[in-house]
């Protein structure tokens, strides 16, 4: 979906997108070191609000980008922060039930989410423009 978007509204190439996709991993990889590095001081529910509220914003910002470079930027952040939302669900999750049994039902949860995502973009922001 991300070269479709991109390829249409931000003239984004296949190279573009190969940096996109590349930096939300990098992204993703370095976030989770520096989760593992504050571990839960910053509590749980506090920062996974923000981080969601941040995703909102960046994913905002993703579909209305007008240039490739915004558009990497826009896109790179976005998966960042919610690959960092899906481990602080985790660990709430993990922490509400001490043997794992609330744990399972929220993470299979999560794909509800995600799935109607392209679609929900495109009928909030109008289409995509041409």
């Amino acid at each position: 979906m991300a070269g479709a978007v991109g390829e249409m509204q931000a003239a984004l190439t296949p190279a573009g997108l190969g940096i996109a996709l590349s930096g939300a991993t990098a992204g993703g990889l370095l976030g989770s070191i520096g989760l593992m590095i504050i571990g839960d001081r910053l509590g749980r529910a506090v920062p996974l609000v923000v981080l969601l509220v941040a995703g909102g914003a960046l994913k905002a910002a993703t579909g209305f980008a007008d240039s490739p470079t915004a558009f990497i930027v826009a896109f790179i952040a976005w998966n960042t922060v919610y690959a960092l939302c899906f481990m602080y669900f985790v660990a709430v999750a993990a922490a509400l039930s001490a043997d794992g049994r609330w744990s399972g039902p929220p993470a299979g949860d999560v794909p509800r989410g995600v799935g109607p995502h392209p679609d929900h973009r495109r009928l909030s922001t109008g289409g995509l423009r041409t």
